[in-house]
């Protein structure tokens, strides 16, 4: 394909402002409830029939995963049970650039480098499985986007260039979008849903965008510039956002009802926050240090990749044990792009459960159920 070429040309300007370097690691002390117990991590890099997949960005729903290929032949590569290849997808022209969850499969954020917009990509995973349908999203057509949703058909993004966001609930008709606009200097960066609303990240003014269920817009002054942002359980309460410090390294506790709470010191700005199964904050320090938080102890367990030279973006693998998680970056001896699978061992064994349903990758929100044996195995084999 013709624009091949330009797709990888497109990944590279992407992360040629990554200049940062870290690479530390400490052991993690004993989690709550536990003997204690350390970290291992074991990488593998994955390996596609054809030597000339690049892999833009990928989405987990269920027992599958989905790879959005950009090259040379634009396609979408759906994968079950992590090894399985199922069917690929035509999807001519479309730059994936981020993925997530919904109900019934997974959504692609992307560019069409034929048309020059930015789309939603729609894949149906369910029983009537269906190729990717394609809409296009008014949010301006610049690059820096992101997307998520929390499993049950709700899911919300935007652009941090434009300052546009947009939100889809599960009772809107397939490719429709409340769009809100916001000052291009607000820079949004992230989104978490909880307590009925999705919340954005502005790191441009130090705030939070709420847009409740209801589609009203709120906007929260912070004390700090707003990263990435995590819904998950709290002690004695009905869940709190962790945010990371755009600014100065660390993770900050906020609360619909008690507003901004204690801040936790972390070695580097983080990005991409989410939960493990056990409830331990994961997320990445550029250029390819993963880390993970317990917040319960107040330690940070850090594990530098070497099969990464860059990470651009990750995907916890669910329904999964040992833990594992998917990440793309820029390969640690080839200049092309890689994804790499991450297993974490010394994890909780644990059920991750979103009202019951097993479906989906389960982003936000999310409880947390021990059991007392889980053994390994695909999704699937854990109902």
């Amino acid at each position: 394909m013709a624009h091949a070429g330009f797709a990888r040309g497109r990944a590279a300007a992407f992360t040629a402002p990554i200049l940062l370097l870290l690479a530390a690691t400490v052991a993690r002390g004993s989690p709550p409830e536990q003997s204690p117990a350390a970290l291992s991590f074991n990488e593998s890099k994955l390996q596609f029939p054809s030597s000339q997949t690049v892999i833009a960005i990928k989405a987990c729903w269920g027992a599958y995963i989905v790879y959005v290929d950009i090259g040379p032949v634009d396609q979408m590569l759906v994968y079950r049970n992590y090894s399985e290849f199922v069917v690929a997808y035509p999807s001519p022209g479309f730059f994936g650039l981020a993925g997530a969850a919904t109900d019934t499969g997974v959504i692609f954020v992307g560019r069409n480098i034929f048309t020059n917009k930015i789309q939603l990509a729609v894949l149906d995973l369910g029983p009537q499985r269906k190729a990717p349908v394609f809409y296009d999203l008014d949010i301006g057509n610049a690059q820096s986007v992101f997307v998520k949703g929390n499993g049950l058909g709700d899911y919300a993004g935007g652009s941090t260039d434009t300052g546009k966001l947009f939100v889809h609930w599960h009772t809107m008709p397939v490719g429709t979008h409340t769009y809100y606009t916001l000052a291009s200097n607000t820079q949004p960066m992230d989104v978490a849903y909880g307590w009925n609303s999705f919340y954005f990240t502005l790191s441009g003014v130090n705030s939070l965008a709420r847009v409740s269920s209801a589609q009203i817009l709120t906007i929260i002054t912070l004390i700090y510039s707003p990263l990435s942002i995590a819904y998950g359980p709290a002690a004695g309460s009905a869940g709190i956002f962790e945010i990371s410090d755009r600014i100065t390294p660390g993770i900050w506790e906020y609360s619909p009802i008690t507003g901004t709470g204690a801040r936790r010191v972390l070695r580097a700005v983080t990005y991409g926050l989410e939960y493990t199964p056990d409830g331990l904050l994961m997320g990445f320090q550029l250029p390819r240090t993963i880390s993970i938080y317990d917040i319960v102890s107040g330690l940070e367990t850090s594990y530098v990749s070497q099969k990464l030279a860059t990470i651009m973006d990750f995907k916890p693998v669910p329904g999964r044990y040992p833990f594992g998680a998917l990440f793309d970056g820029f390969d640690s001896t080839t200049p092309q792009r890689s994804v790499v699978l991450l297993n974490i061992l010394g994890l909780a064994l644990v059920r991750d459960l979103v009202s019951a349903r097993r479906e989906g990758d389960f982003e936000e929100p999310r409880t947390f159920t021990p059991v007392l044996l889980r053994a390994p195995g695909p999704p699937d084999s854990q109902r």
